[in-house]
């Protein structure tokens, strides 16, 4: 059973909470499942990429990034082309989320965007944060934004790519094939 898409109250929520809480770790993994579901990726995809460019132009706010390392990057055709990735950087909540995530981004380099946090040290680790240590974290930062545990435990790293295209769905006006590229699937 596929995980639901993220209503729009807790994208809200998740915004939110990375702008105002004081945790750093928790504010940069909020920061990096936003963009996952403002770009429609897969957290594994994501989790590859090592920079992200961010731009504005008025009240528009992009962030932007690729990878020739994703789930669907089997053959060495595809493993030469880049996968695009762009998000945008002010969703519901009445500020972007993506300023905060540029400072922590330009304070802190990694080899990439979310690497693994140990709690152990207290500290990023030298590799990429898993899916399923994804799923783990988010549970968690989903209950502290106000779901109950049953709530929290619908939702997966899947609900970030599956939300911008399930609100396509709803709002109406885009094609069956338009949805569809949304979350970067070409055919049917």
């Amino acid at each position: 059973k596929q995980a639901p898409a993220f209503p729009a109250r807790v994208v809200r929520a998740l915004e939110e909470y990375a702008m105002q809480t004081k945790n750093v770790v928790d504010s940069r993994f909020v920061n990096f499942i936003l963009f996952c579901i403002f770009s429609s990726c897969r957290v594994g995809d994501a989790s590859k990429i090592t920079e992200v460019t961010f731009s504005q132009f008025q009240e528009v706010y992009l962030v932007e990034a690729a990878t020739t390392e994703a789930k669907n990057t089997a053959t060495m055709e595809r493993r030469r082309m880049l996968l695009p990735f762009t998000a945008v950087g002010w969703g519901v909540y009445p500020n972007p989320w993506n300023i905060k995530w540029k400072m922590q981004l330009e304070a802190e380099k990694h080899a990439t965007i979310m690497p693994a946090f140990s709690e152990l040290s207290s500290r990023f680790m030298d590799r990429r944060l898993t899916t399923a240590e994804a799923n783990m974290w988010l549970k968690e930062i989903l209950m502290r934004v106000g779901l109950t545990l049953s709530e929290a435990c619908r939702h997966s790293t899947h609900s970030c790519k599956a939300t911008i295209r399930t609100w396509a769905g709803k709002f109406g006006g885009f094609s069956i094939d338009e949805r569809r590229m949304l979350t970067h699937h070409m055919d049917a």
